[in-house]
């Protein structure tokens, strides 16, 4: 995970839902809680890839904390740039470099890694005017049921490239935007408390930029309130 100029990781034995879950809540234990978190649309971020209106858990608790996910367009890599160009640096020079007897050898010499990038990226940034803000971290004693989460307030955002029939596919259902806009982008926008689905354009073709389309977008579960406040 990336944050401005500096980086967080964690290394585990499997890719699933339950690491990224453990791995959010150690990040933002130790580091600030983001307004936004991107990701891709992998199976162990976004969740079902089948049924239609489902909220991963993922989502669920980037909602708990007021986090608002960003899924990017699918199959468009070069949108994490930040998180890809920090993987091919990972690659170069540990992993392909590197035998590992085990995990804890490869989290001992990932945690060295670490280190000497966040040591080039304060160099590298050494000039520049950066201005210190508070921000919240979860409460080291702070536990939640990374299992059964709810659908809180607030939002989640796909950043989604218009098909030719002038349609994007939002969590498994596609919704119509205008065929004028094929193979242009669009952000779509869940708002949880309104139950709405707002498409968002802003490229280069200016008569149709601003608000597209509204639709209703309800869940099958009632909406709580913003929770996790520290």
């Amino acid at each position: 995970m990336s944050f401005g100029n500096k980086a967080y990781i964690q290394q585990y034995a499997g890719r699933s839902m339950d690491t990224v879950i453990e791995f959010l809540l150690d990040c933002w234990t130790n580091n600030a809680i983001p307004k936004y978190i991107q990701m891709d649309n992998g199976a162990y971020f976004i969740g079902d890839l089948r049924h239609a209106r489902h909220f991963s858990r993922v989502v669920r608790l980037c909602l708990c904390f007021g986090v608002e996910p960003v899924f990017i367009a699918p199959r468009k890599p070069w949108m994490n740039g930040t998180i890809e160009d920090f993987n091919g640096e990972f690659e170069e020079k540990l992993w392909a470099r590197e035998r590992f007897s085990d995990l804890e050898h490869l989290r001992r010499e990932a945690k060295i890694f670490l280190t000497r990038h966040s040591n080039r990226q304060d160099w590298k940034y050494r000039n520049a005017n950066l201005v210190s803000i508070r921000h919240r971290k979860i409460p080291v004693d702070f536990t939640i049921d990374g299992i059964n989460l709810p659908i809180t307030e607030g939002k989640v955002h796909f950043i989604r490239d218009v098909k030719e029939d002038g349609t994007i596919n939002v969590l498994n259902e596609d919704f119509e935007v205008n065929k004028s806009l094929a193979y242009e982008y669009v952000w779509a926008t869940i708002h949880t408390k309104q139950e709405q689905l707002m498409i968002y354009y802003r490229g280069q073709k200016a008569e149709k930029a601003g608000i597209i389309k509204i639709y209703e977008y309800k869940s099958d579960e009632t909406v709580k309130e913003f929770v996790c406040k520290f």
